[in-house]
């Protein structure tokens, strides 16, 4: 089960996103259909944007609360994040 306390160590797509204090990026709201290792591509209605981690705040919907993450501490291959919390 998805937590905000292991959020950064799960996959994050299929996700719903928006956007908060990130400049240009504010405001944007929708699901996670894309990740690479510097970019999140969310889709908003019909129109797909791609965010960079490095400049955006990220609030996720989860089923039992919402939880707010600097683009920051997602940056890195999603592979590789899901296996960071194993690796201490």
């Amino acid at each position: 089960m998805i937590t905000p306390e292991n959020l950064i160590f799960h996959e994050l797509i299929g996700l719903h996103a928006r956007t908060f204090d990130s400049g240009p990026y504010s405001g944007l709201s929708g699901y996670i259909v894309k990740e690479t290792r510097n970019m999140i591509t969310l889709r908003c209605g019909k129109v797909l944007k791609s965010l960079p981690k490095n400049c955006i705040n990220i609030r996720f919907t989860l089923p039992a609360c919402g939880c707010f993450i600097s683009g920051n501490s997602l940056i890195g291959r999603p592979e590789d994040r899901v296996v960071r919390k194993s690796l201490g």
